[in-house]
């Protein structure tokens, strides 16, 4: 009984495991109020603290991307450098 047990618990897990969307991590810009801007990863899902920020780009897919964006608006001085 046992073991039919964990071959069910097993076959559910890997049910799910297959069944569920692989979420891919992404990147944002966030702003802070005094001008900063910092590269957001998506996969910290909890929201930034202080809450004094916008997000100031859409879904950047890779860590190369965002930082060339954020040197870009630097650029544009659209962002405080560090």
């Amino acid at each position: 009984m046992r073991r039919l047990f964990l071959a069910c618990a097993t076959l559910g897990l890997a049910a799910f495991a297959v069944a569920s969307p692989a979420q891919a991590s992404g990147y944002h810009l966030i702003r802070w109020s005094s001008g900063y801007c910092q590269v957001w990863d998506e996969f910290w899902p909890a929201p930034g603290w202080p809450t004094d920020y916008s997000i100031i780009s859409g879904r950047l897919f890779t860590w190369d991307e965002a930082l060339a964006t954020k040197a870009r608006l630097i650029a544009e001085q659209r962002c405080r450098p560090e």
